[in-house]
């Protein structure tokens, strides 16, 4: 957990320095700018398993349609809240936390 939130933390100082501009700017992942992926990160936060399970049986089984439904879930978000969401989740929780109960 400690590297989670050292990595977490190093994010969260990155993402504050970010322009409007470098926040709409494409990634990697092809459909996501950088805006969508900061909300794909923190969307499992607040999920646990039974939640998880609705996300999943609502996407058809699809991981993708699953992730897709977590960053819709912060769409109307603004950079400043995506920040803050960053900021608030320094510390795993949901889901995040729970792959890691068996880690150091």
């Amino acid at each position: 957990m400690s590297l989670a939130r050292n990595e977490r933390t190093e994010l969260a100082e990155l993402l504050a320095d970010l322009t409007p501009d470098q926040w709409n700017a494409p990634t990697l992942c092809e459909q996501w700018r950088v805006r969508e992926l900061v909300a794909h990160v923190y969307s499992y936060e607040d999920l646990g398993w039974v939640r998880l399970a609705v996300r999943m049986l609502t996407a058809g089984g699809s991981v993708d349609r699953a992730n897709a439904a977590g960053v819709a879930d912060h769409a109307d978000k603004s950079p400043d809240e995506l920040l803050a969401r960053a900021r608030k989740h320094i510390q795993p929780a949901g889901l995040t936390s729970m792959m890691a109960a068996g880690s150091p």
